[in-house]
């Protein structure tokens, strides 16, 4: 698991984890660990951590090194998993929240001046 975050947006609640494919690329390409350690110059370790979503943040230097081996964007490799304990908005919802926000914002402020 990249990370995991739960937060309010405007009254909306989100969570998510990113998650890799890096075990599909790997895969695909009979990659081992050390494979992938070799073509990249990565510590072995961080490439173990990836793979096994075990990290926290991932270096833009790494994720880069991944994708120029797997000629890949940063989005296929990298990837939101909601795990389905909490329900996420879709773009429409979370567009509608941001603007009826604003709207009572600006509400409160004509109403305090």
């Amino acid at each position: 698991m990249l990370h995991r975050v739960t937060f309010t947006t405007n009254g909306i609640i989100m969570a998510y984890t990113i998650k890799s494919h890096l075990g599909a690329f790997m895969g695909r390409n009979k990659h081992k660990l050390v494979d992938v350690a070799d073509a990249t110059g990565l510590n072995r370790s961080t490439i173990t951590k990836i793979y096994n979503d075990k990290i926290t943040r991932i270096d833009a230097d790494a994720l880069s090194r991944l994708c120029l081996l797997y000629k890949c964007q940063p989005g296929d490799l990298l990837y939101f998993d909601n795990d389905g304990s909490i329900e996420l908005p879709d773009a429409e919802q979370a567009k509608k929240a941001r603007i009826e926000a604003v709207q009572q914002q600006k509400k409160n402020q004509q109403k305090s001046n």
